[in-house]
This record gives C-alpha cells, sequence and structure tokens, in this order.
C-alpha cells in the first residue's frame, strides 16, 4: 500500500491523497477487506496452479454475449501483400494453413518449445498452456454461462 501511496502522490491533491490514505488504512486494518482477500489469494495460491485463469477465461469469453473472432481473440498482423491473380490469393492462404498445421502437430506431439521470461526473473518458464487451448478448444453456449469444450 505504501507503493500505492507514492505513486500517487505527484497526481493527486493533498485533499485526494489524505482522503485515499484513509481508505487504505481501513481497507488494510485487521477487520477491513485488505487482509481477508490477500488470504483469500494466498488460498487460491495454494489450491490452483493459476488462480487467474478462471477469472481470466470467464471474464474474456465465457460470460461474453458478442462474437468472439472479431472482439476479443487474437489476431494476427501481416505485412502488406499484393495479390495480382486469384492464385496469388490461393497460395497465400494455404501457406497460411500450412503454418497452422505446422503448429498444431508441434502443439498435438508436445515439442513446442517451453517461452521463458526474458526481463525482471530472466529465464523463468511462462505458462503454455493458452497455446494448447488454442487450436484444440471451443466454446460450448450455455444459458449464463459458455464453458469451453
Amino acid at each position: 500500500m505504501a507503493d500505492y501511496v507514492r505513486a500517487l502522490e505527484p497526481i493527486t491533491t493533498p485533499s485526494q491523497l489524505e482522503r485515499t490514505k484513509g481508505i487504505i488504512r481501513q481497507f488494510s486494518s485487521a477487520n477491513g477487506l485488505g487482509p481477508k482477500l490477500h488470504q483469500y489469494l494466498l488460498d487460491k495460491r495454494e489450491a490452483e496452479d493459476n488462480w487467474a485463469y478462471n477469472y481470466w477465461l470467464n471474464d474474456m469469453y465465457m460470460d461474453i454475449r458478442i462474437p468472439l473472432p472479431i472482439n476479443s481473440n487474437p489476431g494476427m498482423v501481416l505485412p502488406p501483400m499484393r495479390f495480382v491473380t486469384v492464385h496469388d490469393v490461393a497460395r497465400f492462404a494455404a501457406r497460411i494453413i500450412d503454418g497452422i498445421m505446422q503448429h498444431k502437430e508441434l502443439l498435438d506431439s508436445g515439442s513446442l518449445p517451453i517461452e521463458r521470461t526474458a526481463s525482471r526473473e530472466k529465464n523463468q518458464p511462462l505458462c503454455m498452456a493458452q497455446f494448447y487451448r488454442l487450436l484444440g478448444s471451443c466454446r460450448r453456449p450455455g444459458v449464463d454461462r459458455d464453458s469451453q469444450f
């Protein structure tokens, strides 16, 4: 909380800062919500591999009622292409599909290399689960929340 206050100092008025400090004291007190939330997250950390995953999955995908392909799915940016004939378009599409299938083969064989951090905690392995879900699952519609299949 001290870091939070330090971050606020240059961007708040003195009265705003004092009000915020009061809210922080209440939040952080033994009877406040802060210690309870902190303990909840510690418990989740012990019980789950990735405590944030289900929150993210539901918020970004399963609770959304809009089409995912254009609203929240990952996309790809390619350099500008100049197609002269329909055969050029077909050849390009075939290369994209071939690349996706090669990537899927890496996933299915379990030989996708683990990505690692390059900064802060150098060389720590990153969670690769999202790669395996990308081409290996789909969303099944539900009444209140969709599910993953």
